[in-house]
C-alpha cells in the first residue's frame, strides 16, 4: 500500500487512535533510515571524488553509471559523463 493510502486509512474518522501512532513511528523510522542512507551517500561521494586515481563505473554493454572528478578532468576535460559509452570513445 502507497505512502498515501496508509495515511489516509490510518487518518480516517473510523480510524484507531494506536493504529495512527503505530503508522507515524514506522514513518519516522522509515525516514531515519533515508537520512543515514543520504549521509551514507554523501561521505562516499566525497571520498571517491577525492580520490587521486579516475575511477569510472560501467554497466554490461560500456555505458558510464559513474566517475569520480579525476576521472571527469582526465576522460572527459571536465564535462559530464552521464549515458556516454565509455568503451566506444
Amino acid at each position: 500500500m502507497g505512502l498515501l493510502n496508509r495515511l489516509g486509512a490510518a487518518l480516517s474518522s473510523d480510524a484507531d487512535p494506536a493504529a495512527l501512532r503505530q503508522e507515524i513511528s514506522r514513518l519516522e523510522r522509515e525516514l531515519a533510515s533515508q537520512s543515514q542512507i543520504n549521509q551514507s551517500s554523501q561521505l562516499l561521494q566525497a571520498v571517491v571524488d577525492a580520490a587521486p586515481v579516475a575511477i569510472v563505473v560501467l554497466d554490461e554493454i560500456g555505458k558510464i553509471s559513474f566517475t569520480n572528478a579525476t576521472a571527469r578532468d582526465l576522460f572527459f576535460e571536465g564535462g559530464a559523463t552521464e549515458a556516454q559509452n565509455f568503451l566506444l570513445r
